[in-house]
């Protein structure tokens, strides 16, 4: 199943690099050759990931994944 978004939940500016000193959207460009969705810290999102994953079932729930169906329209 292909990639169709990256989501960085909880992102805040104020931390803007990973463990390595990398920008979390220039990982992101690098690894997935597209641009993340950035969501502040979202309670919904986080109840339901299981392993840092969405399970499909649920996403037509969250308002972060309506939000990325709407940026690809």
């Amino acid at each position: 199943m292909p990639t169709v978004a990256v989501v960085l939940n909880k992102y805040d500016e104020s931390q803007p690099f990973d463990e390595y000193g990398n920008r979390w959207e220039e990982v992101v460009r690098e690894y997935f050759n597209m641009d993340p969705f950035v969501v502040p810290a979202d309670e919904e999102l986080e109840r339901i990931m299981v392993l840092d994953v969405i399970p499909l079932s649920r996403l037509p729930e969250l308002e972060a994944a309506r939000a990325i169906v709407r940026g690809h329209l």
